[in-house]
């Protein structure tokens, strides 16, 4: 409500106005309105003062009623704005029922067979059971296979005496392996392990004793041999042409390799130093000499120390000798 005299608002209810003293009329509680805070306010213009003695004094006099207080009531919040704060609050109640909602509607309506859509389930499971076997202590590792440390011959091969120019037969050797934990097995040389076994030497050019490396899996064993000379063949029983010759004409005519490769090697031996004989020659070799002296035309007249100063021999018998001799190097005789 609004004063009349001076226009100052007042609260509903007073009787005085608080600024000029002035009584308030009821008729202009009933007409004033309450402005709305944006409203422009239209403030009345003063009225007259009404008549009065000039010389009034009014101090002192009090323009609130004995007993009455000028504090402002408390104005109530308006209706319309405790609408809007319940609406807010009703809105977040939904929205947190909406997520709950959804969430009950994910587990059980569209995972009720264990599908895990959110996250968890067989995944999670399935790294708890590899932990799990994971804590598990190590299976007993199986026992290393032994280790080959040694060989060695337990029988010797079934030929162990050879002569010059023949091989190594291993038929019948047999080793024995040894091992590190101290087993012990046999293994024996067979054409089908044959590839298995490496010998050194494995064939004989000389004369004498030798020991036979054998290496198998990487060790090595040995075993002796006794390699001999081949022994020589025994000499023909002589046989002479009807003169008494091998070649009868050899110190008159040439003779070709083709013409005595016919000969045996104890016949070219002979058709040879029967060139010498043939001038009285005498020889060291027992064979020779002893086959010489059964020939009818044979005279011993001089030790081969006088033959070679001599010089007795034409150059036919030379060339022949030479012819005989080349052949029975091509040979290999055993008699030269």
């Amino acid at each position: 409500m609004f004063c009349t005299n001076c226009g100052a608002q007042m609260p509903d209810g007073m009787k005085f106005c608080t600024s000029c003293g002035q009584p308030l009329r009821a008729a202009d509680s009933e007409a004033t309105a309450v402005p709305t805070p944006d409203a422009t306010r239209v403030m009345p213009s003063a009225a007259p003062a009404s008549a009065g003695p000039a010389d009034v004094d009014y101090s002192g006099v009090s323009a609130v009623p004995d007993g009455y207080t000028a504090e402002y009531p408390v104005t109530a919040e308006p209706e319309k704005e405790q609408r809007g704060h319940g609406l807010v609050i009703a809105a977040v109640i939904l929205a947190v029922l909406a997520v709950l909602a959804a969430g009950v509607f994910v587990v059980v309506v569209l995972d009720p067979f264990g599908l895990h859509l959110l996250g968890g389930g067989a995944d999670a499971g399935q790294t708890a059971t590899v932990s799990e076997q994971a804590a598990e202590p190590d299976a007993p590792e199986a026992p290393a296979e032994p280790v080959l440390k040694t060989v060695s011959v337990q029988t010797q091969p079934n030929k162990v005496e050879y002569l010059v120019g023949e091989s190594l037969d291993p038929a019948g050797l047999v080793l024995t392996l040894t091992y590190d934990d101290g087993s012990e097995q046999t293994v024996a040389y067979t054409s089908d392990n044959a590839a298995d076994f490496a010998f050194d030497p494995a064939a004989f050019d000389t004369a004498g004793g030798y020991n036979v490396t054998v290496t198998y899996d990487g060790l090595q064993a040995t075993f002796g041999v006794t390699v001999s000379e081949p022994a020589p063949e025994p000499a023909p029983t002589p046989t002479s042409s009807s003169s008494g010759y091998v070649l009868s004409d050899s110190s008159s005519r040439l003779y070709s390799t083709s013409e005595l490769s016919g000969l045996s090697d104890w016949e070219l031996y002979v058709a040879r130093n029967e060139i010498y004989a043939r001038h009285g020659r005498t020889f060291q070799k027992d064979d020779l000499q002893n086959y010489f002296d059964g020939q009818s035309w044979y005279t011993p007249l001089y030790s081969p120390e006088e033959f070679d100063s001599m010089g007795l021999l034409n150059s036919t018998e030379q060339q022949n000798a030479a012819t005989i001799l080349s052949l029975e190097q091509s040979r290999g005789s055993q008699y030269i």
